[in-house]
């Protein structure tokens, strides 16, 4: 049989709001219920002190209870030097007093000695509650100010990604145009229209897929699936893939691989660089770009670093560029242009893999290093 903590002596006393001091429980006939449980435990005597402060609501109760016999009188409570003697006879008259069913009675010493502690830990319990409810009040700050930063966040996105989308769209559909009325001299200028609406389109196929791929991590429906990759002919196909960008500006693009394979989601991985050399080249005019890959000795880790001589990221902007939504300043954006997705999507692709990320960079006009950490698996990993 088990005693409900809402059912107990405890919780009818301090109800009553105020001290209740009961000498023997089996003479109180309100509690003769619960004499089974007094005889199990050897209960005899209680005091119940509610606690309050400054005359508000109960806080709780503060309950001591007494055994039948109170052994520190039965032997300490008797000591004297001059009578040891006398101190088996006085033992036993206590303890045929318990016999006789006589409770020792609560002592006005007892009683203070309960109301003082009752203070305090009144004083204690409010101090918990008052800091409990400074840290929940902080907790929703903080909930509501990152509320309010994602929303905005999401609402500048809209509107950069509505401007990403329609430049392109607004691009192809004029050398549509221009094609369907025919007004070009020549094959040249022909297939300079072509490939103009060629670019504009694949750059808004581009940025959907971006929005596609958000989507489908923040709802936990992107997949991944590890398999052997070689690391080399990947980085090669990226060596052709930016040739073209290489030439033009002028960078000198240099791949250093000294690992020849992990385990990984292959087309997810070169999702990944290809999106970090894009950025590399997007935002560095002079200089070059740069992809390392090594075996970290101190631990079994594969390193990827992408690093570049660009335009850098200023020191607080670090973190936060690593999130859904997020850009750098209004100039970096005007000039050039992006939905703020790339980074974000890199960061969730890598982990997804079993790998984290970071971005570094001394500070604005100093370039930046993406890095890329992968266990180093020679076999597929459990």
């Amino acid at each position: 049989q088990q005693l409900m903590l809402q059912d107990s002596p405890s919780s009818q006393y301090s109800n009553l709001r105020k001290l209740q001091v009961v000498t023997d429980l089996y003479q109180e006939p309100e509690l003769a219920d619960f004499s089974w449980a007094f005889q199990a435990t050897s209960i005899r005597g209680i005091v119940v002190l509610p606690l309050q402060h400054n005359s508000q609501e109960s806080l709780g109760c503060l309950t001591i209870f007494r055994n039948a016999v109170n052994t520190e009188t039965l032997w300490a409570g008797y000591w004297d030097p001059d009578e040891r003697q006398q101190l088996p006879r006085k033992s036993f008259e206590v303890w045929r007093e318990y016999k006789k069913n006589q409770a020792p009675p609560w002592t006005d010493e007892d009683i203070e000695l309960v109301e003082s502690i009752g203070i305090h830990l009144a004083m204690a319990v409010m101090q918990y509650q008052l800091h409990e409810l400074e840290v929940h009040n902080q907790e929703l700050k903080l909930a509501r100010k990152v509320a309010e930063e994602s929303s905005q966040l999401k609402s500048n996105f809209l509107t950069s990604t509505s401007h990403e989308l329609l430049t392109p769209l607004a691009s192809t559909l004029n050398y549509l145009q221009i094609l369907s009325k025919g007004s070009y001299p020549n094959q040249e200028e022909l297939n300079k229209y072509i490939q103009l609406a060629d670019k504009s389109t694949q750059s808004l196929v581009a940025i959907i897929n971006d929005v596609l791929d958000i989507t489908k991590i923040a709802e936990g429906r992107m997949k991944v699936e590890l398999e052997p990759v070689n690391l080399v002919s990947l980085l090669e196909e990226q060596r052709e893939l930016f040739s073209i960008a290489t030439q033009r500006q002028e960078l000198n693009f240099m791949i250093n691989c000294e690992v020849e394979q992990i385990y990984a989601d292959k087309a997810k991985l070169k999702q990944v660089i290809t999106n970090l050399l894009a950025n590399a080249f997007k935002f560095t005019e002079t200089g070059e770009v740069r992809i390392t890959v090594i075996k970290l000795v101190d631990q079994p880790m594969v390193q990827i670093k992408v690093s570049d001589t660009g335009i850098g990221i200023e020191m607080r902007q670090k973190e936060r560029l690593l999130e859904a939504f997020v850009q750098e300043d209004n100039s970096i954006k005007q000039r050039y242009g992006g939905a703020g997705l790339g980074l974000a999507i890199c960061k969730q692709l890598v982990e997804l893999m079993g790998g984290s990320i970071q971005l570094d960079s001394p500070g604005r006009g100093q370039g930046t290093t993406v890095t890329l950490i992968y266990p180093d698996c020679t076999s597929k990993p459990k």
